[in-house]
């Protein structure tokens, strides 16, 4: 496997539209980016969680972040996590990418910026990289959910499973596709956890997440 590639499982029949993380191990369609580090990832530190550790590297690197993700499988199709996750010093940062390499991605995520805890959207596509929207968000748990179609992704937060999320921000399709981005693993809709060039101390639990095609 080249040494940028993603450490792939095969996935065969239907997936289920949530998992919960009840199980000893991952079910076959989640993927590590590269070789992850043990320590970087557990299901048994909280209960019916998948906990991530931040470590220094980012999604922009060449690295093993943490990262554990499924393919996107349709052209439209919703996914959200539940996230429980308290930063405690800057740039500690967990929540969803979408990615196709570390040139090209989208993510939402819960972050702390300068001893604030906020919400975030931000796209790096080939060398521009931004936080285009960003919220306050006092609360340790947040719903993040993204919604893709044919030329969008939009990416939306909520307090709760069963409100309609806040829809923060929005990417383009088209950026992420083989033809401008490179590379063949196709794209990926990951959860995550960063320090952001040095170690989390805070552990990002995800209680669930859901991958559901839309017709």
């Amino acid at each position: 496997m080249p040494s940028d590639g993603l450490a792939l499982q095969p996935v065969t029949g239907e997936q289920p539209v949530r998992d919960d993380f009840n199980a000893s191990s991952l079910a076959p369609q989640w993927n590590f980016l590269r070789s992850p580090n043990p320590v970087s990832w557990s299901l048994t530190e909280r209960e019916s969680c998948l906990t991530l550790h931040g470590s220094p590297a980012t999604l922009n690197a060449v690295d093993a972040p943490a990262f554990i993700g499924r393919r996107q499988q349709h052209f439209a199709c919703r996914v959200s996590a539940n996230l429980t996750f308290a930063p405690q010093h800057d740039g500690e940062e967990a929540g969803i990418t979408v990615f196709m390499n570390e040139r090209f991605h989208y993510e939402i995520a819960l972050t702390r910026i300068a001893g604030e805890r906020k919400l975030i959207f931000r796209r790096r596509v080939g060398s521009l990289w931004k936080v285009e929207n960003e919220a306050p968000w006092p609360q340790d748990t947040v719903v993040l959910t993204v919604k893709a179609d044919k030329e969008h992704y939009a990416f939306g937060f909520s307090s709760g499973s069963q409100e309609e999320p806040f829809w923060f921000g929005r990417g383009e399709c088209a950026l992420l596709a083989t033809e401008v981005a490179g590379g063949f693993t196709g794209v990926f809709i990951a959860m995550y956890a960063t320090g952001n060039g040095a170690r989390s101390e805070s552990p990002a639990h995800f209680d669930w997440f859901d991958y559901e095609a839309v017709e």
